[in-house]
């Protein structure tokens, strides 16, 4: 079994150094979309076609939020996905310390 080793300082300096994530302007469908739909399923909560109000969005909306997604949301929820996957693996240590 690969065992692995991680630098908590390092591992600190670098959480510390990623830029705030930004969403990008919206109009006011796709913002619609995204706060109604993306975030409900990625979530991981139901969402019903009766809970999506038809008349806020028009179709060029799906559109922008799908290319938010190719090009922000994914790329992003990848680099998470990679991080979250290393980190599980990572066995913790145990130390003792011996006092004399």
């Amino acid at each position: 079994m690969l065992t692995m080793k991680v630098d908590l300082s390092l591992l600190t300096i670098a959480v510390r150094n990623v830029p705030d994530f930004v969403l990008p302007e919206m109009d006011e469908g796709t913002r619609y979309l995204y706060d109604t739909v993306y975030q409900t399923l990625a979530q991981g909560e139901e969402l019903r076609l009766s809970d999506i109000n038809f008349d806020a969005f028009e179709l060029h909306d799906i559109g922008s939020l799908d290319d938010l997604y190719n090009g922000v949301l994914g790329k992003n929820g990848y680099s998470a996905n990679n991080i979250t996957s290393t980190l599980r693996q990572v066995e913790p240590v145990s130390r003792v310390a011996a006092y004399v």
